[in-house]
């Protein structure tokens, strides 16, 4: 048994809902039930307690003014003061015992040895009360009481008894029937959870079955959402609004691949291009020779950068870049950036303006970096020469804004807002000699966001592009 009660918990761990559900309802309705079936019973009991009581105190009354008053006491008399046919009544004289009829056939030889008065079991200390006792005579259940009169020097006791037969009949009929009851009504409650915990249910189901349907290469499918506003209508929007972001990476997963795929293979398919050059006309011509091994070098470079760039991205994916926060002053990262631009390009010119002693926590080598892919972009993309930057560094409350400007060919209002996204390129076809592969902003954007920062930009077609970057100041 023990057992069995520890394993009842788990085991109902394991169970469906829709089994807990039938068996946590079923269990409080009979609960319920026992308690409903206790408490009429016990109050029937009682009831019929409060009744049986109250006729043996008429009857002990009735019989006990009758002998104060001086009236006889025979079998006659006795009938006469008691018509209730429920209730028996014996009345003894001190030290002669039953007086007239015995209806217990209580010493029917010699009464004189029953003639204790009062009778033992019974508390007379206090004769003004009535004691209402219970017991057996003659293989029966009676509930009995004594009164005590006194008239011409005699005193008398009247013991007036009921048999409780009748009522523990009834009481073992009303058991009985609630037992029946409440087996059928917890077997009918248990049908009608398991109905009801199948009808609430429902939609769980609805949605294990879309769930099942759903695969990579289909995540076109959704949920149906409930009309009710309940826990299932909550629960299906978050599905589907978890399908549509699965579904938003996985086309940005797709893109990515086929996109990184594409960048590979122009390099790799310039370089057997020129691998096969040399192989035909490149061993007796040096010409040919050093443009092949220039050209070669060229895309090898690039695949370089683009690889790094992706491993990058991807190390970001999993969350394995590590960053060195410490407290930088932002004008001198920029300042160090600025002159290394300008030393390895002499076509960029920096300037840079505002708050000297804006400071903020930050990976001093990812900053750099950051900066350094804007200000490569400003160079790309600006036709006069030497290309202008400004470099404008300022501090707002708890914030340190840095705003990088260009006089370039700009970007247009439907671009704006997917130059973060990766190998996205602002009109390629037109940018197609412009070196690049459109990953530089989205690892920048990746940069301030582990920084917990913001990044965002502002252009207009034939005048330029001023990229915002926002840090908590330190």
């Amino acid at each position: 048994m023990q057992r069995m009660k520890i394993d009842f918990p788990r085991r109902l761990k394991r169970m469906s809902i829709s089994k807990r559900i039938t068996i946590i309802y079923a269990i409080f309705f009979l609960l319920l039930l026992v308690i409903i079936s206790a408490f009429v019973i016990v109050n029937t009991w009682m009831y019929y307690g409060k009744i049986s009581r109250s006729e043996l105190e008429e009857t002990a009354d009735s019989i006990v003014k009758y002998i104060e008053e001086g009236g006889e006491i025979s079998s006659d008399a006795l009938e006469q003061l008691n018509p209730n046919k429920y209730v028996e009544v014996i009345v003894s004289e001190e030290g002669r015992g039953p007086i007239g009829h015995d209806p217990f056939m209580i010493n029917p030889e010699n009464k004189q040895d029953f003639s204790v008065f009062p009778p033992p079991d019974f508390d007379n200390t206090d004769k003004s009360d009535m004691h209402f006792r219970t017991g057996r005579f003659n293989n029966e259940q009676y509930l009995y009481t004594i009164r005590f009169a006194h008239y011409n020097g005699t005193d008398y006791s009247v013991q007036v008894f009921r048999p409780q037969s009748k009522e523990l009949a009834v009481m073992r009929i009303f058991i009985l029937a609630f037992l029946v009851f409440n087996a059928a009504a917890v077997f009918i409650s248990a049908k009608i959870g398991k109905t009801i915990s199948r009808i609430m249910l429902k939609p769980i189901r609805e949605m294990t079955s879309t769930a099942d349907k759903i695969s990579i290469e289909d995540l076109s499918r959704r949920i149906t959402v409930p009309e009710a506003d309940d826990e299932f209508r909550t629960l299906a929007l978050t599905f589907n609004a978890m399908i549509d972001r699965l579904e938003t990476s996985f086309e940005k997963q797709k893109q990515f691949v086929s996109d990184a795929s594409h960048e590979l293979r122009t390099p790799i398919s310039v370089i057997q291009g020129y691998a096969s050059l040399i192989d035909r006309w490149g061993k007796s011509d040096a010409e040919v020779l050093q443009e092949s091994i220039n050209s070669i070098r060229s895309e090898t470079e690039h695949m370089n950068v683009l690889i790094n760039q992706l491993l990058f991205l991807a190390r970001e994916d999993k969350g394995t870049n590590e960053i060195n926060m410490e407290r930088l002053n932002l004008w001198e990262v920029a300042d160090e950036v600025a002159r290394e631009s300008e030393m390895t390009d002499e076509n960029i010119c920096c300037t840079i303006t505002g708050d000297k002693e804006a400071c903020v926590m930050a990976d001093s080598h990812m900053i750099k970096q950051t900066l350094r892919i804007i200000i490569e972009n400003a160079l790309k993309y600006t036709k006069e020469i030497p290309c202008q930057v400004k470099i404008n560094i300022s501090t707002q409350g708890d914030k340190v804004l840095m705003g990088i400007s260009d006089k370039g060919i700009g970007i247009s209002q439907e671009d704006l807002g997917r130059i973060f996204d990766r190998f996205f390129r602002s009109d390629k076809s037109r940018n197609k000699e412009i070196p690049g592969n459109g990953l530089g902003l989205s690892i920048a954007q990746t940069i301030i966001k582990r920084h917990n920062g913001r990044i965002w930009a502002e252009s207009e077609l034939g005048k330029g592009t001023t990229f915002y970057i926002e840090l908590d100041k330190a």
